[in-house]
C-alpha cells in the first residue's frame, strides 16, 4: 500500500492553527491520507494563551524535552529534539516544516538518507529592520533548493522566496486564516457598529511589544480628540511596554480616551469586539497579522498597518478597510473622523471585509489551497 502520511512539523500548538489542522485533517481523510502533526513543544514561557488539546481532531505528537529546554521555554527557540527518530520511525511521503527553522534543516539533511516530499510553508519576507544576516541568507537559499514546493501566506512571502531563487512555479501563496466561522457568528447590530453607550470604541488586539510600536496609537488618540470626545480606544493586550504606554497617556493628556484591558483568551474576545466600530492594526512588522481576519470577519471597518504582510492580501483600499501609515498620526486621525461621520461607509466596509473573508480566507479555502500543494 502507498505512504500517504503528511507530517507537519510546528513550534506549538496555538489558537489559531488547530482549528486549520482539524480541518486539513478532514480534506486529507477524504483523500485517504493521514495527517500527523508534530508540536517542539506543548508552549513556552512567553505565551499566555490556553489550548484545550482535547479540541485537536487530528494525530500529533509533541517532542520531548532538549538539554536546551531552559533556552526553549525562555526565548521560544526550539530544537526540536527527537525529531528525526520520530521521522525514521514514521517515514512520511510528505514533510511540511513551518520557516527557516532548526527543523527545517534538520529535515533538509534528513532528505539526504530518505526520499520525501519536502515542503517549507512560510511567511517570511524583509523589512528594512528585519533585513537577515549574511550567513541566514546562504541557508535559506540551500533550504529553498532542497525542497520540492514552497507555501507561502502571504504575497510578500512569495516574493520574497522568489527573491532568494525559488523558481515561481514552486511557490504557492496559500493565505492565512483563522476561524472564521466562530467570528463571522458574532451578532452586530447597526447601532453597536457606529456606537456603544454614545461613545465609538476604537479597537486594538495585541502584545504591547517595541515591534506592534502601540505608542502611535496613542498619538492617533491625542490628534483624534481635537476633532471629536465621543470615543475610546480599548487595548487588548499586554507585554513589557504596557506601564510605558499607560506614562505615554498621562503625558499625552489621553489618559480618559484609553482601556488597558490586558490578555484576553479567544473565548472572551467577541464581547469586546461586539462593541468596536473600527478596528486599528497597527504593526511596525508582522509577517502576517491574523487579528486582521478576525476583525474582518466580524464586520468591523479596519484601519491596517502598510508594514504587515496580510494588508497587502486582504485590504482593497476603500472597500475591504484601508491600508494606513501610523507614522501619520494626523491622516489616521482624520480617516477615523470620516468613517464616524459617514456610517454607512462604515457599515459598507465592514460587510465588504467579512464576505471577502469568509468567501477566500475561510479554513476550508486555505486548507484546499494547501492540499493542492501537497
Amino acid at each position: 500500500m502507498e505512504n500517504s502520511k503528511v507530517i507537519i512539523v510546528t513550534n506549538i500548538p496555538n489558537q489559531y492553527r488547530v482549528p486549520l489542522f482539524n480541518e486539513l485533517n478532514n480534506q486529507l481523510i477524504l483523500q485517504g491520507k493521514e495527517l500527523l502533526v508534530v508540536f517542539a513543544a506543548k508552549s513556552y514561557q512567553a505565551r499566555k494563551s490556553i489550548i484545550d488539546m482535547s479540541e485537536c481532531n487530528f494525530n500529533y505528537h509533541i517532542l520531548g524535552p532538549s538539554i536546551f529546554s531552559s533556552i526553549e521555554q525562555k526565548r521560544g527557540l526550539f530544537f526540536y529534539s527527537g525529531l528525526i527518530r520520530l521521522l525514521l520511525k514514521e517515514k512520511p511521503k510528505t514533510l511540511i516544516v513551518g520557516g527557516f527553522s532548526i527543523s527545517s534543516l534538520k529535515v533538509a539533511f534528513l532528505q539526504f538518507f530518505t526520499a520525501f516530499n519536502f515542503i517549507i510553508w512560510s511567511g517570511t519576507f524583509e523589512a528594512e529592520s528585519t533585513k537577515a544576516r549574511p550567513v541566514r541568507l546562504i541557508i535559506r537559499k540551500w533550504l529553498i533548493g532542497r525542497a520540492n514546493h514552497l507555501i507561502a501566506y502571504s504575497t510578500k512571502a512569495k516574493q520574497y522566496f522568489i527573491s532568494l531563487g525559488a523558481e515561481e512555479k514552486k511557490v504557492v501563496n496559500v493565505g492565512n486564516t483563522v476561524d472564521v466561522e466562530f467570528f463571522s457568528s458574532i451578532n452586530r447590530t447597526i447601532d453597536e457598529l457606529h456606537r456603544k453607550n454614545g461613545i465609538y470604541h476604537l479597537t486594538y488586539v495585541g502584545y504591547l511589544t517595541s515591534r506592534k510600536n502601540v505608542g502611535l496609537l496613542l498619538n492617533v488618540v491625542k490628534e483624534l480628540k481635537a476633532y471629536r470626545t465621543d470615543f475610546v480606544l480599548d487595548i487588548i493586550g499586554d507585554g513589557e511596554f504596557r506601564l510605558e504606554l499607560e506614562q505615554l497617556a498621562k503625558e499625552l493628556e489621553i489618559s480618559s480616551f484609553i482601556n488597558f484591558h490586558g490578555f484576553m483568551q479567544k473565548k472572551n474576545l467577541p464581547s469586546v469586539l461586539t462593541n468596536s466600530a473600527i478596528f486599528l492594526f497597527q504593526t511596525d512588522f508582522d509577517i502576517w497579522g491574523l487579528v486582521l481576519n478576525e476583525a474582518m470577519a466580524v464586520g468591523i471597518p479596519c484601519l491596517a498597518s502598510i508594514n504587515a504582510g496580510a494588508t497587502e492580501d486582504l485590504i482593497q483600499e476603500g472597500t475591504t478597510g484601508f491600508k494606513v501609515d501610523f507614522n501619520d498620526s494626523i491622516s489616521v486621525a482624520k480617516k477615523i473622523d470620516y468613517l464616524v461621520r459617514y456610517p454607512l461607509k462604515m457599515e459598507d466596509v465592514g460587510k465588504n471585509a467579512s464576505d471577502f473573508i469568509q468567501l477566500n480566507y475561510s479554513l476550508s479555502s486555505c486548507s484546499s489551497r494547501m492540499i493542492s500543494v501537497i
